[in-house]
């Protein structure tokens, strides 16, 4: 691997960092708010193509975090396998979005999966 297919690879991790750290954030308020129970993530979960587990109540919703809409087409088309259901809701946070703003967008993802999964 070339020193710049490196510094590439390095940058794509500290962004998706950045990305991960920003839903986390907006998950905290969530929680803090009781609009959430409680929320897990762990290495286990990122190896099973997600970032985070978000539960309420005995409902648990998968959030896949991506830091670009081309993401989840790459993510789709390399782990078929892991989207056929369609019960991961992927996040793209705005780079200007704030947490207040993602952590209602991301309430708003978990009762349109809610609604598709089990009718309104």
């Amino acid at each position: 691997m070339s020193n710049i297919q490196k510094i590439i690879g390095d940058l794509h991790k500290e962004k998706g960092k950045k990305t991960e750290d920003k839903v986390k954030g907006a998950l905290d308020l969530l929680k803090d708010e009781e609009k959430i129970d409680q929320y897990v993530c762990s290495r286990e979960l990122d190896n099973r193509g997600m970032d985070f587990v978000a539960q309420m109540g005995r409902k648990k919703y998968k959030l896949s975090v991506k830091s670009s809409e081309g993401g989840i087409g790459h993510e789709r088309e390399t782990h078929p396998e892991r989207y056929r259901h369609g019960d991961i809701i992927f996040i793209v946070p705005d780079r200007d979005e704030a947490e207040r703003e993602l952590a209602t967008r991301i309430l708003s993802e978990i009762n349109e999966l809610e609604e598709k999964m089990h009718g309104p």
